[in-house]
């Protein structure tokens, strides 16, 4: 689609495309189905993309679907050296807005094993017949070894007591009990949900959907990646068994790219008193890498549902990110726990070598992943995860290893100036922004933090305020870090 050229696409196509540009315009219909099959959508800096918009979503009963097909297998690195791709990459405006949903409710009643009906306060908005959830599981069996429940909606009905129920498919297998009320908290079990009415993938077998996100080979996994413009909306979609990253495996630039994740918001700018980039209420099913990437960007993470990602499910990468995560949910997070330990002494065969000289990190099986700490965070759920909440500044990336002090906008956004006027200062000494009320539910660490040089002697404490953890072997736990409260 040439520049000054739009198309709106009404279609549903099982053409199977290789390549689609666009320089101009590219709107998907909001009032029928639609459906786009191909390896490869990349967009100009120039060019507007629209799945639906705020104003006008994707209606409810209608559906928009980019399926990745894996016709081509395995990316040929000759004549794609940067393995970029087989995915969506875009450059220019987006726009993805589908029907709101409630992404995760707390159960009324702790679901148990053989119960076929889950019991909510209130009916739950926007759930559907044939919607998948994922009950949270509430025991920590052992390292990446947990008990969360996939299931699918049969019928929703309102109870005679006033509540609601909502049928599933089969019966549960575990008993998922929370701890009675202690301290003034309230403990409850999250269900999730990760269905959407707009649905990016790699294409996968019918009978694939209601599985455990790893049924397509690697190689043959699709991405997306929005890149170098700020001007990102993605709200209510359904990103599918994408991701070719591979946390489990060195990063080597070769057979295991960095960068290729389920959704990647990279390098779309990081000035605060700009409109940041928004990723609100969208559902991600399972990466071999990462699940939502935040990489030296301004952007706002609100209300997702992340499941069956392996490393990290929503990672902050380079360390200068703004913005604000709220109200995630992040369920059945896996990794290597053994590279919890920061201490490399050189070797890339120490547990954390990698991530110190390789700039590889967050492959633990972590729920929230932090290089940044001038994140407003709150409010967010980390189930089944090894490591719930991991602040690792540690690797460098470029020329965002040190933050400009400087700049009067980061003075603006945190209300002090946080360096207290050095003029550099290294990831790791800079206070947290906001960290409040946040839980972790089975884990063997709910907060971690660690540093490649001991904490600075200032007078600003970095503040963990409201942090509810249950099920889990280590509340807290720092490694070459002072100056907490």
């Amino acid at each position: 689609i040439p520049l000054g050229g739009a198309v709106n696409y009404d279609g549903v196509s099982d053409t199977r495309l290789d390549r689609v540009g666009v320089d101009g315009e590219l709107h998907f219909a909001v009032d029928t189905d639609t459906k786009l099959v191909l390896d490869t959508l990349l967009t100009g800096s120039n060019s507007v993309l629209t799945i639906g918009t705020d104003q006008n979503p994707v209606q409810r009963g209608v559906s928009a679907e980019i399926v990745i097909h894996r016709d081509n297998g395995a990316i040929d690195s000759s004549a794609d050296p940067l393995q970029l791709t087989k995915g969506v990459v875009t450059h220019g405006t987006v726009r993805i807005a589908g029907q709101d949903k409630d992404d995760f409710l707390r159960a009324d009643v702790d679901p148990q094993a053989g119960d076929t009906v889950l019991v909510f306060s209130e009916r739950p908005t926007g759930w559907e017949t044939g919607d998948k959830l994922v009950v949270a599981g509430t025991k920590l069996v052992g390292e990446n070894m947990y008990q969360d429940e996939i299931v699918q909606v049969v019928a929703i009905q309102k109870l005679s007591d006033g509540r609601y129920g909502v049928s599933i498919d089969q019966p549960l297998r575990y008993d998922h009990t929370a701890p009675d009320d202690f301290a003034g908290v309230d403990f409850t079990v999250p269900v999730a949900n990760y269905t959407r009415n707009i649905r990016i993938g790699t294409e996968t077998e019918t009978d694939a959907y209601m599985q455990d996100c790893k049924t397509v080979p690697i190689e043959e996994r699709g991405h997306v990646m929005f890149m170098h413009n700020d001007d990102v909306s993605v709200q209510n979609a359904e990103f599918y068994e994408l991701g070719r990253t591979d946390k489990s495996e060195i990063i080597d630039g070769e057979t295991n790219v960095a960068g290729r994740y389920s959704l990647h918001f990279h390098r779309t700018g990081v000035e605060p008193n700009d409109e940041p980039a928004l990723a609100k209420g969208n559902a991600i099913w399972g990466s071999p890498g990462w699940g939502i990437v935040h990489h030296d960007a301004n952007l706002d993470v609100i209300s997702n549902a992340v499941y069956g990602v392996n490393g990290g499910a929503i990672v902050a990468e380079a360390g200068n990110e703004t913005g604000v995560w709220s109200n995630n949910i992040t369920i059945n997070t896996t990794g290597d726990l053994s590279r919890l330990n920061p201490v490399h002494q050189g070797s890339l065969d120490a547990p954390a070598g990698r991530q110190q000289l390789l700039n590889d990190s967050f492959s633990q099986g972590v729920g929230y992943g932090f290089k940044s700490r001038t994140l407003e965070t709150s409010d967010n759920v980390a189930v089944s995860s090894n490591v719930a909440n991991s602040f690792k500044h540690i690797g460098n990336d470029d020329d965002v290893t040190d933050i400009d002090p400087s700049s009067e906008s980061y003075e603006a956004l945190n209300g002090y100036d946080r360096t207290l006027g050095e003029y550099d200062m290294t990831l790791s000494k800079v206070p947290l922004r906001i960290f409040d009320d946040n839980e972790a539910i089975v884990a063997h660490v709910a907060f971690n933090t660690s540093a490649n040089k001991r904490g600075t002697d200032d007078d600003v404490s970095s503040v963990v305020d409201g942090l509810v953890a249950w099920e889990v072997i280590v509340g807290v736990v720092g490694f070459y870090q002072n100056n907490y409260l």
